[in-house]
Formats: C-alpha cells, sequence, structure tokens
C-alpha cells in the first residue's frame, strides 16, 4: 500500500487512496497526470476535486488508467463522483464495487474491460443517482439483478455488453 503522502489540503487517508489508485492503475502510464505527487495540494491533481477539505469528484476519463479496482477506495467518505470511463480497467464488478465507496452519486465505469454479472451488491449504493457500466464485458440476465437496483437509481447504461432477457 502506498504510504509516502504529505497532502496540506485533504486528509492523510485520502491522500493514500490516491496514491494506491495511481500505483494499481498504472499511473505512470496516464496520459495526463499533472500534479500527481509533485505538489503536496492533492486537490490542484489532474481529476480531483475537493470541497470542505475532502476529495468529492475523480474524474480521469479516457486516461490510460489500466488494471483492477482491487484497492479499498472507501476512505473517500465524501466523494460524489467517480468516472473511470474509456480505460482500460479490468476485473470482476463485484470486486470492483466492494472497493468504492457506497456513498457515491454518479458512477462511470463504461468502456472498459469489466467483467462479471451485476451484483446484488449494487443495492448497498442506496443514494446512486447514475450508473454506468456500458461497453465492458459483463454477461447475466437483466431480471435477476434488476430487482436490486437502487430506488434513487434514475440513469443506468448497460449498452454493450452481453446481458439477455427481459428487463
Amino acid at each position: 500500500d502506498f504510504t509516502a503522502c504529505d497532502a496540506v489540503d485533504v486528509s492523510q487517508s485520502e491522500c493514500e487512496t490516491l496514491g494506491n489508485l495511481y500505483t494499481e492503475l498504472g499511473g505512470e502510464s496516464w496520459n495526463d497526470r499533472m500534479g500527481w505527487f509533485e505538489t503536496n495540494r492533492v486537490c490542484t491533481w489532474y481529476g480531483i476535486s475537493c470541497q470542505g477539505g475532502n476529495i468529492n469528484f475523480i474524474e480521469l476519463r479516457n486516461n490510460n488508467l489500466s488494471g483492477g479496482l482491487t484497492f479499498d477506495m472507501t476512505t473517500l467518505s465524501n466523494i460524489s463522483t467517480i468516472d473511470f470511463g474509456s480505460n482500460n480497467i479490468t476485473g470482476d464488478l463485484a470486486s470492483t464495487l466492494n472497493s468504492l465507496p457506497t456513498q457515491v452519486f454518479y458512477l462511470y465505469l463504461d468502456h472498459n474491460d469489466i467483467t462479471g454479472t451485476i451484483p446484488a451488491a449494487i443495492s448497498n449504493f442506496a443514494g446512486i443517482y447514475a450508473l454506468d457500466v456500458s461497453d465492458n464485458l459483463l454477461t447475466g440476465e437483466l431480471s435477476e439483478f434488476v430487482k436490486h437496483l437502487p430506488i434513487s437509481l434514475g440513469a443506468l447504461y448497460l449498452s454493450s455488453n452481453n446481458f439477455y432477457g427481459p428487463f
């Protein structure tokens, strides 16, 4: 786990989470990594936005992220949006969701190489409004996971996967 963080604008644990993200998702090969570990002001790093001393937005879309989301990101307790769309993220969706904070409102994992089915654990994301997992390698019967979708969900994107059955 990444531990060399001396952030002045967010907590040590949030900074370490971003360190793990950088390490596990091939940060050295990202298209844009401006500011990452070049400055101790995390809120100025490319793709990071903060509010009230906490990270509330990560947008690293189309940035050549590569690997699995197998590290714990639940320390990002005030995050509202995670956008990892159009990258090379791999691994099982259930494992990916287990690594993410459940209070996120907008979650974009589209155009990656994520596998598996949409797990019942999606119901843990009680306040989620938008979920985009389109253009991945997901499978399963639609009617099986629809019953677990949070009532707050207003936008669901599933296209270009291998789902089957009625919705």
